[in-house]
């Protein structure tokens, strides 16, 4: 393992950040109430915590930023967190990945993201403490979403290569209540939500919510629509502080035209969202979620269960411009089976010793084939003109542990430790004609030991810096029959968090990431022949950036935040038996600067009531979109169509909330500038480009008891 000292000056900067004087010493007072910035408490490391008092990069958007957000999508919401990177697709269901179709996202953090679609992202996604592997329209009656920035091996364990995201929504209590929400918008957007929590007895609750989105097509072929509703239900039985047991369930069922693609043919940066493709196609998604959540404290310790069953049965259709001179691609996904089981004993004291050790299981069964041809007529059965048939069942069991020892009253020392076992078995099947063909099966065992080490130290009573070395895995596999060992990184981070004042917060991180065991599987063309030869290329690489969040409430009436981000991110090695000139070549989804800040400012009325005004926006310098071999060529001349220009993007929204606080009318604006800009790349010839949404406008009205 390669050694990283971060340069003196460095340290030295971020301390002195930690040491900034108190502004309440020289400011005066907040002379209202809530002019004051409320704790915002966490459950990153499994317990709940001040986000304040963790050693992590850690952002926390609340559900009510979310709420007042509208039909809210993944790029919106994860946007303004500093070092991601979402390399999703226009609204509606995220693209496919080994995950299945309506899949969680994929995510870039810091750089890391999915490279291929058939790799394990490089960001566990979470809902409700459950590995998310389906769904969608998850933003409703939500608690909060949390953002793990850095590898999380020792707790999250694989797939959490560059960090881990928490989707958390509302639980059941003790209060009977019922809220709802119809929207209007762009694109004849009609959107509804509801919730309704009802205290069965003193031991037992129920809380129910749905989401329901339908919007039309943002391109003129009628793709990019969206058709989603989502159903949740909660049974929570809590006789006692000591004990609860919570029961969840989740249905979700999508049915829209799939994403829409933008030709390349004329313009490496397209203008507008009008295509030459054909529309018809097809996106049909059915997703179930069970899951259990049991909590109990034994004296001395506290003892959690999480397990879960998902499945999803998607249809994948659309005018395709592709590879083989094939216009059309269906990609069934018949069979998406999931089973995960996690087992956690943790310390229930304020001992100088906190300890919590566990055990998880990841289990899953996917069928899928990739069959392109050509459009079927209207109301005709698509007959493929080949099948590439594939069959994944790949499983996983980690053991791990951590402990943080309190060296002195300020002073933390935290360690931590994860085995994890994986097992992957792959069938793959050419059938001609779309049936028969003689399967090839592919199988490996992989192992891998992660770790983590933090000492963090208490500068003032509200101001931590720490300092950490971490490890993070991706796991192995195989793509089209190319076998891909484990991919790991091993992380240096320095932070600092400051609450400086009741009125404003500071943190700051800086990172080094090395990534050596880094690698990308890429799908050529040939030139001539179009077919698709697929290498696995090992690409050591660096990473390292500095990240900033500020938040300052001024008055009771004005709260501005602020996150710029600045990367570097570089191959460190030539490939050059595979004609790669990798060495100092960038590195894709690693913009080197980002910029995103929003301010909110309260008007009162006379008659008690109150409006809001809020703007977001979001910056971000160019970037590649996708690793492409011919950007690393001796030349080493960028290919502009993997060039996506840097952009901005500007939302805003005007509420008025009655003075009772039952009901509520929003009016919003997205990507206000009708900005632009490509988002992924599909390798074809000629290439296309999934690009962002455009600009919408919409109203909510929001009541509740």
């Amino acid at each position: 393992m390669r050694v990283f000292v971060l340069p003196a000056r460095i340290v030295v900067c971020l301390a002195s950040l930690a040491s900034l004087p108190t502004l309440a010493q020289t400011t005066a007072a907040p002379s209202a109430p809530g002019s004051d910035l409320e704790e915002v408490v966490v459950t990153a490391e499994h317990r709940a915590a001040d986000l304040q008092k963790v050693g992590l990069s850690i952002t926390a958007i609340s559900g009510a930023d979310l709420a007042r957000l509208g039909a809210a999508d993944d790029a919106q919401v994860l946007q303004n967190v500093p070092g991601v990177v979402l390399q999703g697709i226009t609204d509606g269901p995220s693209a496919q990945s080994v995950q299945g179709g309506g899949g969680p996202p994929n995510i870039a953090i810091r750089g890391l993201g999915t490279p291929s679609p058939n790799t394990v992202g490089a960001v566990a996604v979470y809902e409700d403490g459950v590995l998310l592997m389906g769904g969608g329209a998850n933003f409703y009656d939500m608690s909060r979403v949390e953002v793990l920035r850095g590898p999380q091996g020792t707790l999250y364990g694989r797939g959490a290569t560059a960090g881990a995201v928490n989707y958390l929504t509302n639980d059941p209590n003790q209060q009977f209540s019922a809220s709802g929400r119809i929207q209007y918008g762009s694109y004849d957007l009609i959107a509804t939500q509801g919730t309704l929590n009802i205290p069965l007895s003193s031991d037992w609750s129920v809380r129910a919510a749905f989401n329901q989105i339908r919007h039309n097509g943002f391109f003129n072929n009628g793709q990019s629509d969206e058709n989603d509703i989502s159903t949740r239900v909660k049974l929570l039985y809590k006789p006692s502080d000591a004990f609860s047991l919570l029961f969840g369930v989740v249905a979700y069922k999508s049915d829209g035209s799939g994403p829409g693609q933008v030709l390349l043919t004329t313009n490496p940066n397209p203008s507008d969202w009008t295509t030459k493709l054909g529309g018809g196609s097809t996106d049909s998604i059915s997703y179930r979620k069970t899951y259990v959540d049991l909590e109990w404290k034994l004296g001395a310790a506290s003892l959690t269960y999480l397990g879960g069953y998902q499945t999803t049965d998607s249809t994948f259709s659309f005018n395709w411009n592709g590879f083989f001179g094939f216009s059309y691609l269906s990609v069934p996904q018949p069979i998406n089976q999931t089973w995960t089981h996690e087992l956690r004993l943790a310390s229930a004291n304020d001992s100088a010793l906190s300890w919590q050790a566990g055990a998880y299981y990841y289990g899953n069964k996917l069928k899928t084939a990739f069959e392109p041809g050509m459009p079927p007529a209207t109301g005709a059965v698509y007959t493929p003109a080949f099948a590439f048939a594939q069959s994944f069942s790949p499983t996983s069991l980690g053991l791990f542990g951590e402990l943080t020892y309190a060296v002195t009253s300020s002073t933390r020392l935290t360690g931590g430790l994860r085995e994890t076992r994986d097992h992957v078995v792959e069938t793959q099947t050419f059938e001609p004609g779309g049936s028969g063909g003689v399967p090839t099966v592919y199988d490996v065992k992989l192992n891998r030991l992660d770790w983590r080490a933090r000492l963090e130290t208490d500068v003032a009573a509200d101001k931590l810096l720490y300092g950490s070395v971490s490890t993070g895995y991706r796991p192995g596999g195989f793509v089209n029959g190319i076998k891909s060992e484990n991919e790991y990184v091993t992380a240096y981070e320095v932070g600092s968090k400051n609450r400086l004042g009741p009125t404003l917060t500071l943190n700051g991180a800086l990172y080094y990431n090395d990534y050596s065991g880094f690698q990308n599987v890429a799908s050529i063309p040939d030139p001539v022949t179009g077919a698709l030869n697929t290498v696995l290329v090992p690409l050591p690489a660096t990473f390292y950036g500095l990240e900033l969040e500020l938040v300052a409430q001024f008055s009771p009436n004005d709260k501005l935040a602020l996150a710029p981000a600045f990367e570097s991110a570089k191959y460190t090695k030539d490939i050059v038996a595979g004609g790669f000139y990798t060495n100092g070549g960038t590195i894709p989804n690693t913009p080197k600067t980002t910029l995103s800040g929003s301010y909110e400012h309260s008007f009162a009325l006379s008659s008690g009531s109150r409006v809001n005004w809020n703007v977001d926006a979001h910056y971000q310098a160019a970037t590649l979109s996708d690793f492409d071999p011919s950007n690393y060529m001796a030349a080493r001349q960028i290919n502009p169509v993997f060039q996506p220009s840097a952009y901005t993007i500007v939302n805003s929204s005007l509420s008025f909330a009655a003075e009772s606080g039952k009901y509520t009318v929003t009016a919003y604006g997205k990507n206000l500038g009708n900005t632009l800009y490509k988002v992924s790349v599909y390798n074809a010839n000629p290439p296309s480009a999934f690009v962002n949404d455009p600009r919408t406008f919409g109203v909510m009205i929001s009541a509740k008891l």
